[in-house]
């Protein structure tokens, strides 16, 4: 076929499929475009394109939609139409919130603000409490955004499983309208989220940099700042009248202390804790008093002595300011903490009267009355005084900073060597007091008391403390020892062991004071060790007792040579609070439960005397000269180096002890030093190799097993 013919027969074959989906594209974009035509039960993958339309259209899109989806609950049988209507109701609520997003006006960046050439104190404080609001606010939506994108991975994966079901659901069935529905209710959810990230997104990176040119505008008007002798005069009039306002709710918060100190009741009832929680939440309220009038005093201050910085910068006293500044700065610091702990509190009182409230008591409805009364004056005073924490806590910051802007005002004039050397001091000890709070922090609480970072520091560095304090005095005593002769090793040891102890255990006591540990309840201390005891402590319990017992009786003692019922022998090297070590003369270390050593069977060796006697048998022939025998025996054994040569301990003697089958069966029986009761082996050896050759020396025989043979051959005459 020419290559002509090939090419016009491949466009002929292209142009029908062209053609089908033309037609079919068309056909869907016409589905698209009419809100009616789609049906819940059976809704196209693509069909939210719908909706992407522009924004002031989308109202009438969804307008449109959700008419016609409020006719289809009527169509569901009767079990399924208050769900098919709840869902409706998703819907348009989606619907609307996405309406609401799209309306509002997108944030606008605004242009950086003109710096002026000078500034006064107010504008500075205005300027400063305007970088406060901000701060919030980023903070604000920054927290929306989280929560926004938490709902939104919900959502979707809601949404995912919701897909998932709808494609298995029976065709045209009321599940599968249901699920179309959700389907439909959760992707207007999530593109609503979507929408508002991105909104969130904006306005928060436009906030920033407002944020950003705000800081820079603040700290070119700490470089010019002004203030003339009129406004001088003005600050320096609000220190006295702010000064006696304070005095006077000091007064007010002693007088509602001292009244509720005297009111305070110590019944254990819920009407008595009610009121004991009204008059906490009074002195509460007198206390928030109290500091805002401190605050405005502080600040008065401070705004008079920053005027005075710019006025009359010689005459101030830099050393004075610098010990106000500070005074005031830790003043408030602590302020901040107590803020914290007064709102915790009344969070709880005001959350718990609220669940009081909620109960119904007809039992005495004098007394509810009474009591709901008193329940809802707490959630009104508490309501208040977290409130008035929420202003407080602004107010503070503000007077912080105006107190860090004096600081600096100060450091520039002092001059640039006074300058550093303060704010190395300051930098030194800023970090040693955030290091205090941070170590500070309560982790948990023994009873009431609360328990620090530093607290279990402490707890750690005593016991450390005595076991140095019990390393040095037991390396002193063995020094003592090892100088003076006639003190027994065994001694020197028991003692250090209890000294160790004792130590040890008051450390832990001392310890445990330190961290709150009330040794008042003793005897619930008791019970619980003994409950402990009963299970899984008491093998440990046992042989700690028993290891204190052995200790005190001193017939076990370190350098003891002892033997055991399966007849391991060993010398003891160490009494520990759970076991005793021995080596045996393999040179291998036994670990035996001090418990054993007390229930069990123990032979020692060198109880009392560090020697022993031992028994030697050898033999000779028949026919030997005994006496003979026996002196060349215990003059060899008078020689040996193992012998032990002591007055009123008894010579070497021989003794015959059997005729044998083979010879005749002796003993030498000889007393040895300590150092050979430990070689017991050893010992007998050397003695046999010595009794072996000084024998053979002297012509005796050594006998050994042997049979005669008799055998009888029978005569002629016997056959």
């Amino acid at each position: 076929m020419p290559p002509y013919g090939t090419q016009y027969l491949r466009r002929f074959l292209l142009f029908p499929l062209f053609c089908f989906v033309f037609l079919n594209s068309l056909s869907f974009a016409q589905n698209l475009t009419d809100a009616k035509q789609i049906e819940p039960s059976d809704l196209p993958s693509t069909w939210w394109e719908l909706f992407q339309v522009e924004d002031e259209d989308f109202e009438k899109t969804a307008s449109t939609f959700t008419k016609k989806l409020e006719q289809i609950p009527e169509t569901l049988s009767e079990q399924n139409q208050e769900q098919g209507r709840v869902l409706v109701d998703d819907i348009k609520r989606n619907f609307q919130t996405y309406i609401r997003i799209i309306e509002q006006p997108l944030p606008q960046a605004k242009p950086p603000s003109t710096l002026a050439k000078s500034y006064s104190i107010a504008n500075l404080i205005e300027r400063n409490n305007r970088l406060q609001k901000n701060t919030i606010g980023i903070q604000a939506s920054k927290a929306a955004q989280a929560d926004l994108l938490k709902q939104l991975e919900k959502d979707q994966t809601r949404l995912d499983l919701v897909r998932q079901e709808y494609e298995i659901a029976e065709k045209r069935s009321e599940e599968k309208v249901l699920l179309g529905l959700e389907k439909i209710s959760l992707r207007a959810a999530v593109e609503s989220s979507i929408r508002k990230l991105a909104l969130l997104k904006k306005t928060i990176k436009i906030e920033s940099q407002s944020l950003l040119y705000l800081t820079e505008e603040i700290e070119t008007a700490k470089e010019r700042l002004v203030s003339g002798p009129f406004e001088l005069t003005q600050f320096a009039r609000q220190i006295n009248p702010a000064k006696r306002v304070w005095d006077d709710s000091k007064r007010q918060r002693e007088a509602i202390e001292a009244r509720a100190a005297s009111l305070r009741s110590e019944e254990q009832t819920r009407e008595a804790e009610t009121k004991n929680q009204n008059l906490i939440l009074q002195v509460i309220e007198a206390s928030l008093k109290e500091v805002d009038a401190q605050n405005d005093f502080i600040s008065a201050e401070t705004i008079y002595d920053l005027a005075r910085l710019v006025n009359e910068p010689t005459e101030v006293s830099y050393d004075q300011l610098n010990q106000s500044v500070k005074a005031w700065t830790t003043q408030l610091t602590k302020i901040k903490q107590q803020l914290t702990g007064w709102l915790e509190q009344s969070q709880r009182i005001v959350q718990r009267a609220a669940q009081l409230i909620s109960l119904e008591d007809t039992e005495d409805a004098v007394r509810v009355d009474k009591e709901r009364s008193l329940l809802q004056e707490n959630i009104e005073i508490g309501q208040k005084s977290l409130s008035l924490i929420s202003g407080l806590r602004k107010e503070l910051e503000g007077s912080l900073f105006l107190l860090s802007v004096v600081d600096k005002k100060t450091a520039t004039l002092q001059g640039q060597r006074e300058r550093w050397l303060r704010i190395s001091a300051d930098f030194f000890f800023d970090t040693l007091s955030n290091a205090r709070e941070m170590f500070g922090k309560t982790l948990f609480h023994i009873g009431t008391h609360p328990i620090t970072i530093v607290g279990v520091f402490q707890f750690f560095v005593i016991l450390l403390i005595a076991w140095w304090i019990s390393r040095l005095i037991t390396r002193t005593l063995n020094t003592l020892a090892k100088r003076r002769k006639g003190i027994r090793k065994s001694v020197v040891y028991r003692l250090n062991r209890l000294l160790h102890y004792v130590i040890l255990v008051i450390g832990l006591l001392v310890a445990l004071t330190t961290i709150g540990f009330d040794f008042s309840n003793l005897v619930i201390l008791a019970g619980a060790l003994g409950v402990g005891l009963g299970f899984g402590l008491q093998n440990i319990f046992n042989n700690f007792i028993s290891g204190i017992i052995i200790l005190f009786q001193g017939q076990l003692k370190v350098g003891d040579y002892i033997e055991l019922d399966n007849e391991t022998r060993g010398e003891i090297q160490e009494i520990s609070v759970r076991s005793t070590i021995i080596t045996t003369n393999d040179g291998l270390e036994v670990l035996i439960p001090n418990s054993e050593m007390i229930s069990k069977r123990i032979v020692n060796w060198t109880l009392r005397d560090p020697y022993r006697r031992v028994h030697i048998p050898f033999s000779v022939a028949y026919g030997s000269d005994i006496d003979k025998v026996a002196k060349v025996v215990t003059d060899l054994a008078n020689k040996m180096p193992s012998t032990l040569q002591k007055v009123g301990v008894r010579e070497p003697q021989v003794y015959l002890t059997k005729f044998g089958d083979n010879g005749l069966e002796m003993d030498l029986v000889v007393w040895v030093s300590g150092k050979w009761t430990r070689r017991s082996l050893l010992t007998r050896s050397q003695y046999l190799w010595s009794i072996e050759k000084a024998l053979r020396k002297h012509g005796f025989t050594i006998p050994f097993p042997q049979r005669d043979l008799h055998i009888d051959i029978p005569t002629q005459n016997q056959e």
